[in-house]
């Protein structure tokens, strides 16, 4: 957006004070994970995720416009593992990601686009208490997934009468922790 000239200050407002673009509010993520011991040392496993990136804003103030970019990430990972001992385990394997980027105005979707990459994925896990049925889990993955274009975006979809971001490639790799509960059945 800065190097497209969404990246001026908007003016203040009844509640707020002038705001500096572009800027992004962050969003968050949730996993769900099955694993099957294959033996003491193996586990196979598929994970589901979803990380919630957040949304970008950018102003120009020559036409007094906002260009509001939301973007999010669907991931379907088959998992091996390795497991050193009971309380840790490392893993990897081939990530399907699912991305995509919205152009929002006021709440009301104005364009999207979903593309989708082959990726891959890269984890570590503590889980205690051993002995018992549910546990507590520590997870960190990272996610490295091939850059794709999105865009153009345009502040009015009309015929005419718009200005636009023109197209650009977006990276959306990145590291994931988190904790959480798991039951052993």
């Amino acid at each position: 957006m800065s190097s497209n000239g969404w990246d001026d200050t908007s003016p203040g407002g009844w509640f707020s004070g002038p705001t500096t673009h572009p800027h992004t509010n962050k969003g968050g993520a949730f996993s769900i994970q099955a694993t099957y011991e294959l033996n003491p040392r193996f586990s196979i496993g598929l994970a589901f995720s979803r990380s919630l990136y957040g949304c970008t804003y950018g102003y120009r103030k020559d036409i007094c416009e906002y260009l509001e970019l939301n973007f999010k990430s669907t991931t379907i990972t088959p998992l091996i593992m390795f497991n050193p001992n009971k309380l840790f385990s490392i893993g990897i394997g081939p990530t399907w990601f699912i991305n995509n980027m919205e152009h929002d105005d006021a709440d009301k979707i104005l364009y999207r686009e979903q593309k989708g990459r082959l990726g891959f994925s890269a984890q570590f896990a503590f889980r205690f208490p051993q002995k018992t049925r549910f546990f507590v889990t520590v997870e960190g993955q990272y996610r490295l997934v091939p850059a794709a274009t999105f865009g153009p975006f345009k502040t009015s979809y009309r015929k005419t009468n718009y200005e636009e971001l023109p197209s650009f490639k977006a990276n959306f790799s990145h590291g994931y922790l988190g904790a959480g509960f798991g039951i052993r059945l």
